[in-house]
């Protein structure tokens, strides 16, 4: 999914952890920003994998490319 801004990538990144967790679905979710697809110098580094646990501020999700995102539970 690809967003506007860093505000509702935030957002969303809240919701998608939230309904994951009451899903009980295993599905994958990456997110980005518009600024990052448009600018060159992320190299495709720009998709940050989302799960049920949500971002941890203390382990900062970091960004990767799409063929390098986790398909299968680790």
């Amino acid at each position: 999914m690809v967003v506007e801004n860093k505000s509702v990538h935030k957002r969303l990144r809240k919701r998608l952890a939230y309904e994951l967790r009451e899903s009980y679905e295993d599905l994958k979710f990456a997110t980005t920003r518009l600024e990052h697809v448009l600018d060159p110098k992320y190299k495709g580094k720009i998709w940050f994998p989302i799960d049920e646990d949500g971002d941890d501020p203390d382990e900062p999700t970091k960004p990767t490319t799409l063929t390098r995102l986790p398909l299968e539970d680790e």
